[in-house]
């Protein structure tokens, strides 16, 4: 029976006692001591032997790399390249969620189990978009969201999905000039005057992200060709979750969605002159009534005015937005400020189908966690070598102010002026 090598190192220990002992007898047999020092030599050969042993067993169940992966040349192994640590493209991103959802470079949230848990996780579940296509997949074009460009944004911050609360101004719910700066109020005092004691007017303003999502179905062959489908999958991933965040900035009542612009107290109504049109008169008013302080205004009309617009005259029956002429087009604002045709305006000839408005800094988006990816199959999907790609994030946005407020002569101005129906 083979003695292990914890045996064998035990044994040469109590031989190399009993040496010393020899030594230390007043009665030393130097024949004995040569004998039990060459059992100590033999020991300490079988010890290394086997230890030896050991090693050559261990290496037997090393992998070596297959012929596909590793080469050998002149007797040394040539190994693969290492594997990559990022996703070639959005598209590769998304093949990989589907096809190989165990990859180490995906990073999977799990699905919150419950209101309380929402604050961590803020997300129904998925893959995290990497942060490599974090600007690509949430890149905002101007011209289709003209309100998600230009609000101002606070950060997701820790943990990303809780609510955020800060004071703003009071400016809306007190008659002039007390509201002006909050209630705080200025007075040139002379030698020997008591100073003015006033009061900051402040309330709090809270805002919350909220969860917007939805799916696009695509088939398993063009999302297995993601090298030439991907930016198309990718463009209408963006296109619709910026275009549902924008459709609630606009009309989101603040119920699980941003609250938005025209379900807001803030803005200010203008009667217009005629029903179902918009003149020059309209605009003016319109101009006069916004907020000039602050951020760039910006004119958000639906689609079908354009041709209000084109035709629009001043008192001589001179066309003042295209000119004389039809060549050279419109220019593209009015009165020095942008236009944007706006799919998500009200009716032609209804409360905002004209809007001027003043985004920044007077409506706060508060972003949260997100966004995240999730890819799936329902109903004959499987059948019809469909999938079902998810695109999920978090997003709350208010405006700060809470009604229009009265300036110093009392009349009535607001960074979001909407085009009313006539008195």
């Amino acid at each position: 029976m083979t003695r292990t090598t914890q045996e064998l190192r035990e044994d040469r220990n109590t031989k190399i006692a009993a040496l010393k002992a020899m030594l230390d007898s007043d009665s030393y047999d130097e024949t004995a001591y040569d004998g039990m020092k060459s059992e100590v030599d033999e020991l300490n050969g079988r010890i290394d032997r086997q230890e030896n042993l050991t090693v050559l067993e261990a290496d037997l169940d090393r992998p070596e790399p297959s012929a596909g992966a590793a080469q050998a040349a002149g007797g040394q192994i040539i190994r693969g390249p290492e594997a990559k640590l990022e996703f070639e493209s959005f598209g590769h991103f998304l093949a990989t969620a589907a096809f190989n959802p165990t990859d180490q470079r995906l990073n999977f949230v799990e699905p919150s189990m419950g209101a309380e848990q929402r604050m961590d996780t803020g997300s129904s579940g998925g893959f995290a978009v990497p942060t490599q296509f974090l600007d690509q997949i949430m890149a905002v074009d101007p011209a289709m969201t003209p309100l998600l460009a230009r609000v101002a944004r606070l950060q997701a911050g820790t943990p990303p999905d809780s609510e955020v609360s800060f004071p703003a101004l009071d400016q809306d719910t007190a008659a002039a000039p007390d509201h002006q700066f909050g209630g705080v109020t200025m007075k040139w005092i002379g030698e020997g005057e008591t100073k003015p004691a006033t009061e900051l007017k402040l309330r709090m303003v809270t805002i919350k992200p909220e969860e917007i999502g939805g799916h696009v179905p695509v088939t398993e062959k063009l999302l297995r060709n993601w090298p030439s489908t991907g930016v198309f999958i990718e463009g209408l991933l963006r296109s619709a979750l910026n275009g549902g965040i924008e459709e609630a900035l606009h009309n989101g009542n603040g119920v699980s969605k941003p609250l938005g612009i025209y379900q807001s107290g803030a803005a200010a109504t203008i009667n217009r002159n005629t029903a179902d049109t918009v003149k020059y008169v309209d605009l003016a008013k319109m101009v006069a009534t916004s907020l000039s302080r602050g951020g760039a205004r910006i004119w958000l009309a639906n689609p079908a005015l354009i041709e209000d617009l084109m035709q629009l005259v001043n008192t001589n029956g001179n066309l003042i937005w295209v000119g004389d002429s039809a060549v050279e087009g419109s220019p593209g604002s009015l009165i020095g400020y942008p236009v944007f045709l706006d799919e998500f305006a009200p009716a032609r000839g209804t409360l905002g189908d004209l809007a001027l408005v003043q985004p920044d800094p007077y409506y706060i988006v508060k972003e949260g966690s997100g966004p995240f990816v999730a890819t799936g199959q329902s109903g004959t999907d499987f059948e019809d070598n469909k999938m079902k790609i998810k695109i999920s994030t978090n997003i709350g946005g208010s405006p700060w102010l809470k009604a229009p407020y009265e300036r110093r002569d009392g009349s009535e101005t607001s960074p979001f002026v909407l085009l009313d129906i006539p008195a």
